[in-house]
């Protein structure tokens, strides 16, 4: 009964172990490590984005739920995206663009797409430019600076 209560033990000092160590990395979809490397989206200081540093931040493509009419910069890689609920959307990217011009840049893009800017004060200093129509009761854009890049956060909510 000992070695059988021996064995058990050892079994589970090994499993947990295994759980410890580094997971396999499959490889990833040439087309967006291409994309990604050209973009240098290769240098995405999670340090910048406290809120996610639990999580690790790698190059996906672009929803093809996202809007046409929201143009964002040529550089910009997506590193999440997700559909919550029905009508909630969300995509989080980085570009390497500085935050100095790309509020209004972002802010004059949206308005002659068609886009209707909620204009109330504190949201330029807050770096949040809320928007809505084309489809969408609300939309926001939060910029949040890092050391060497810029990401941006895209809410949006579907109109019913």
């Amino acid at each position: 009964m000992k070695i059988e209560h021996l064995l058990s033990a050892l079994c589970a000092v090994s499993l947990c172990a295994a759980c410890g160590s580094e997971p396999e990395q499959s490889p990833a979809d040439p087309a967006i490590a291409d994309e990604a490397e050209a973009a240098g989206a290769g240098g995405i200081d999670t340090g910048d984005y406290g809120f996610l540093d639990a999580q690790v931040l790698a190059p996906i493509a672009m929803p093809d739920w996202f809007p046409d009419t929201i143009t964002l910069p040529a550089d910009f890689v997506a590193v999440e995206a997700r559909e919550i609920g029905s009508s909630n959307l969300l995509v989080r990217g980085v570009t390497s663009e500085p935050l100095e011009g790309m509020y209004d840049t972002l802010a004059n893009d949206l308005e002659t797409a068609g886009y209707s800017l909620r204009k109330i004060n504190g949201m330029r200093e807050d770096n949040l430019i809320s928007f809505k129509g084309m489809g969408y009761d609300d939309g926001a854009i939060r910029l949040r600076p890092g050391s060497s890049d810029t990401m941006l956060e895209i809410t949006l909510t579907r109109a019913p």
